[in-house]
């Protein structure tokens, strides 16, 4: 068996498989390396997927994606919705998903390898524990991608029974009759509308005052109207003391006093990289308090030879930021040009509805100083939104005196699609013109790209500033 490559990555998550299909691709012999007998890692088999799948389930479920005039249907019903109902679809897209990148390995010439590694030296990685036998690798050069894991405070008592981490809640017996989810970020707001759109009363505490605040706030607070119509309730601007387990119910008692009761707590407060689980330090890696490793605009680690990518190096910790950066630091570790640190990156948060984001929101570029008018179109007034009854809302900021766009906001039915073409009008320095004097589909929910764009242009021509 090969023990000697030109490459190891460690973890099959987005950022070790753009990586080590790259350079398979440039003729390197590489290993992948995975403590999971399936590959796909976290993104797959219990963060991105399931939880985007549990979310059209939900949509599906409650009727919202093929009777969208119906109101959710309630799990108290004479017919119930049960956890294998709700979970179906999930253990079937984690399978093909999984099978898919095996396949991919496989025609790349990728070695994988099923165990934990960890690091012996900054070249050399001992594989155990899995069902490859006991060996060393070694390697000029090292994609470190094993991602992240919930963080699990001790004070917290998880049992996976009534209290679970965001990884856990996926092995749910049977769907809770209530629920308090602790973490208002990302995940948490996204399980916290996925369960309530079941009409499953729902808390979800946030210490910050502000919910999502990287988040263009005219954004959030359609959300916060949406959401309003469901039993769903924010706590924000609370921290929690304590979780207790106590007759039967799952108790939160906040800072300020008081106690909130539900069937089930879902902590999802946080994360904190696996990096801590290789014995980084016999490589010199550089890790921060969270076992985060830090690396610079070309995702080198302080170690050249070795680069990291993915959840493992933090913020903005996405899948598809993820993909690109394991392809960047692959391409950089072989004297390649790597892809643009500076690049437009689009974020999307799959809550019901789900928000899209991408560039500068309204409130950055005023505090930037920066003249802009800003575009909208509410979904729900588009004849696509009145045929399919969604709602939404668009929101374009372009710069004033030049025209350009500089962000798009989104929230509502396919937002993560759509934000993809103003995507690719700011980074190739679109204005306002170029989305008007564009042809779209009719009717298509993108067309609100071109109202909103036009709702911008009429501006300008009210205050004479049209050319």
């Amino acid at each position: 068996m090969k023990t000697s490559f030109d490459l190891i990555v460690i973890g099959s998550g987005p950022a070790g498989e753009s990586g080590a299909a790259e350079a398979a691709r440039m003729g390197k012999m590489v290993a992948l390396i995975d403590s999971r007998i399936d590959l796909g890692g976290n993104c797959c088999h219990t963060g991105t997927l399931p939880s985007k799948t549990l979310r059209e389930s939900s949509l599906a479920l409650s009727h919202a994606i093929d009777h969208a005039f119906l109101p959710p249907i309630s799990i108290h019903d004479d017919h119930p919705i049960t956890m294998q109902d709700f979970t179906y679809r999930v253990r079937y897209v984690i399978s093909r998903e999984a099978a898919r990148m095996r396949s991919l390995m496989e025609r790349a010439g990728v070695q994988v390898f099923n165990g934990t590694a960890r690091f012996l030296d900054d070249h050399t990685v001992e594989l155990g524990g899995g069902t490859t036998e006991a060996l060393r690798l070694t390697s000029d050069h090292l994609l470190i991608a094993c991602g992240s894991r919930p963080l699990r405070p001790a004070t917290i008592p998880f049992d996976g029974k009534q209290v679970f981490d965001s990884d856990e809640i996926l092995t749910l017996e049977r769907l809770p009759k209530s629920l308090i989810v602790v973490g208002g970020g990302v995940i948490g707001s996204e399980y916290a509308t996925i369960f309530s759109n079941l009409s499953i009363p729902v808390q979800l505490v946030e210490g910050k005052n502000v919910h999502l605040p990287f988040i263009d706030q005219e954004i959030i607070a359609f959300l916060h109207r949406e959401i309003a119509k469901r039993p769903l309730t924010l706590e924000l601007g609370v921290a929690i003391s304590s979780v207790a387990l106590k007759d039967g119910q799952a108790q939160v008692v906040l800072a300020n006093g008081r106690t909130l009761t539900a069937e089930a707590v879902l902590y999802a407060s946080g994360r904190t990289s696996n990096a801590d689980r290789l014995d980084i330090a016999k490589a010199g890696v550089a890790c921060d308090q969270r076992s985060t490793i830090k690396v610079d605009k070309d995702y080198h680690t302080n170690v050249p030879h070795i680069a990291a990518a993915g959840d493992v190096i933090g913020f903005p910790a996405l899948a598809a930021t993820s993909w690109d950066q394991g392809r960047a630091a692959v391409r950089e570790l072989f004297g390649k040009e790597g892809t643009d640190p500076q690049k437009i990156l689009p974020y999307g948060i799959y809550t019901i509805p789900e928000i899209s984001t991408v560039g500068v929101s309204e409130s950055e570029a005023r505090a930037a100083g920066t003249a802009v008018v800003v575009g909208r179109c509410e979904i729900g007034n588009t004849a696509r939104g009145i045929i399919s009854g969604d709602n939404g809302l668009l929101k374009l900021v372009f710069d004033r005196a030049s025209r350009l766009l500089l962000g798009a906001h989104c929230i509502g039915a396919r937002a993560t699609d759509i934000i993809h073409i103003t995507m690719m009008c700011i980074r190739l320095r679109g204005t306002i013109t170029d989305l008007t004097d564009s042809v779209f589909n009719y009717p298509t929910v993108s067309d609100a790209i071109k109202s909103a764009a036009l709702d911008a242009l009429w501006q300008l021509d009210a205050k004479g500033q049209d050319g």
